[in-house]
């Protein structure tokens, strides 16, 4: 009962802008309670999403990944922000949690064998829910990486062969970040790979 009503519960517009002025204008404190109000509704509506799809208790995983919000749902309702270490613990877990999101692709899959779903309306879907990932997970992500006392300066790119300075797939909202860095890192990376593959690679120009 409470999943639906949150799920029905407008949730806080998300921006470029506002989750730069959230990352930077917010402390600790305020962070942890901003997510503890926020992801709970959030995560509602991906189970609402998941639950509207045509028989999503016969696809086992969709039906997982229904399952992991549910649990990530009830641990943040049970999470106190007020106890910083137990917060930063529940928050780690879940973010290891669901990095297993991807499992709806498989999910998917069955719908376009059985010709339930026609592929631009699963790629918009696809689209929708993973989008609204991004900006929770980001804010997520730098939260832990805030309480830990990191920094984009201090985010060290290790086992890297290239720019070595620091690592430009950093998970935290950094001020700073260059565009052309991380367009020449992956240039850099299908470079190699289309080497490896093909023994040739197309010439690639980043333009800063």
């Amino acid at each position: 009962a409470e999943i639906t009503s949150l799920a029905l519960r407008e949730a806080e517009p998300f921006t470029l802008h506002s989750i730069l002025d959230l990352a930077v204008n917010t402390d600790e404190d305020q962070l942890a309670r901003f997510l503890h109000e926020e992801l709970p509704v959030r995560f509602a509506q991906r189970i609402r999403m998941l639950e509207a799809l045509p028989n999503w208790q016969e696809k086992s995983s969709i039906a997982s990944v229904r399952q992991m919000y549910v649990m990530s749902f009830k641990e943040l309702r049970l999470a106190d922000p007020g106890q910083p270490k137990q917060f930063q613990t529940r928050l780690r877990s879940i973010k290891q949690r669901h990095s297993q999101t991807n499992l709806l692709v498989n999910g998917f899959r069955h719908y376009v064998e059985e010709d339930k779903l026609k592929l631009s309306d699963i790629n918009a879907w696809l689209d929708n829910f993973f989008s609204l990932r991004v900006s929770t997970n980001l804010l997520i992500s730098h939260y832990l990486h805030l309480v830990a006392g990191a920094t984009p300066s201090s985010m060290q790119g290790a086992n890297l062969s290239f720019e070595p300075d620091d690592n430009p797939y950093a998970t935290l909202i950094d001020q700073h970040c260059s565009p052309a860095r991380i367009a020449r890192h992956a240039a850099h990376l299908v470079t190699r790979m289309c080497k490896l593959r093909y023994g040739v690679a197309p010439r690639i120009t980043v333009m800063d």
